[in-house]
């Protein structure tokens, strides 16, 4: 079983039961922030941070910015949108 670890909570599972939002370095040095499905099984390169699909955690993380200290870079609000509508739709 592959286990991860929730950013906000802590809560530990198998890593196809939360949400994974990867930062993958662009060519120009930039980076894009990619949400993937919780069953997507597809492999992407680059920096990685999993979070629960409830509202409260993502709510926990984004107060507390644990993805931005995860993930090692800034996220923007249209980034903190684009997952809370993920989550929503789930």
């Amino acid at each position: 079983m592959n286990l991860r670890k929730c950013v906000s909570c802590g809560k530990r599972s198998d890593k196809f039961d939360f949400i994974r939002i990867n930062r993958i370095k662009n060519k120009d040095s930039s980076f894009t922030i990619c949400v993937s499905n919780i069953g997507n099984r597809r492999y992407v390169e680059g920096r990685t941070a999993y979070l629960c699909s409830d509202l409260s955690c993502f709510n926990l993380a984004k107060k507390k910015s644990r993805l931005e200290k995860n993930l090692k870079c800034k996220i923007g609000p249209k980034v903190y949108d684009e997952i809370e509508s993920f989550i929503n739709k789930i």
